[in-house]
Formats: structure tokens, sequence, C-alpha cells
């Protein structure tokens, strides 16, 4: 997508790789994620389509089907996410098309409900603090189940 990010401290931990990453403002661009990538980045759609809301162009997701049967239906959670925020976001068949705005400071303010899906609700808070309003995130609790301080994380990146 054309981001700006370093990784340092590269290693490998129970079986996933980790580092410490140094990001920067970037101008991000659409992409076209293959059925075949999407074992390897299942975890990390939402945020991913989230990127994909603040880049320019079109970016189609294929072969979402797995993510029906996550926490929550969570193909559809981020298609419902990234329409809140006033982004164009269409699923047909197994395939998520987000038309992104451009940047992140397009996006619009809501209240989101998470229900039990720590994804959604990370990927929810993460939108609040880039985009221009604030999002409110109903169930934020269940992110304890997966990154217990991801609040204090996040706030360190709040404006």
């Amino acid at each position: 997508m054309g981001a700006h990010i370093e990784i340092a401290q590269q290693q490998v931990v129970a079986g996933e790789p980790v580092g410490r990453l140094a990001a920067q403002r970037s101008s991000l661009k659409a992409v076209d994620l293959a059925a075949e990538d999407v074992p390897a980045t299942v975890d990390e759609l939402p945020i991913l389509a989230l990127c994909a809301a603040a880049a320019e162009g079109s970016s189609h997701f294929h072969g979402l089907a797995e993510l029906r049967v996550k926490e929550s239906d969570r193909l559809q959670q981020t298609a419902n996410l990234l329409q809140m925020l006033g982004i164009h976001a269409q699923i047909v068949g197994d395939t998520l098309t987000v038309v992104g705005a451009g940047s992140a400071a397009a996006f619009q303010g809501g209240d989101y409900g998470a229900g039990l899906d720590h994804r959604m609700a990370m990927t929810a808070a993460i939108a609040g603090i880039c985009g221009a309003k604030s999002v409110s995130v109903a169930g934020f609790d269940c992110v304890a189940s997966s990154w217990p301080t991801f609040s204090k994380t996040i706030e360190l990146l709040a404006p």
C-alpha cells in the first residue's frame, strides 16, 4: 500500500514474526488481495480494510469466507464499520471492495458495537484516533482477551 514502515528487532515468537515497528504518515494506495493470500492475513483483515479506507482508489479483498465464522461475522462487521465511517464498502460473495477516501481524516465518527469481537473493537478504536471525529466502541472490554494493555498502547498514539 506504500506505507513508510521500518521493522527492527525482528524475531519469531511462538511461530509468529514479531518486531518493533516505526511508521510514518504515508499516502496509501489501493490493493488487490488474492484469495491465496488470505490465510496469512486473515486476522489482520479488519485493520487492512481500515487502511484501504484511507487509501487512494478501490481495494479488493478476495476469498474472505473464513471471516464469517470468527467471533462474529467479521466480514459483515468490517463492512459495517467502514460504512459507519462514511466509506463505501461492499460485499459480493466472499469479496470485500473498499473505495478509499484518500485520507483517514475523511472518516466520520459514530457509535460502533463490537459485540464480543476483539479485533473489530481494536480496529474501531484505531479508526477513532485516525479520523476527524471520535468513534465510541460498545463492548470494548472484549479486547482484554487478546491484548490486555491495548488501551494503554493506543493512548500513546492518540493525538
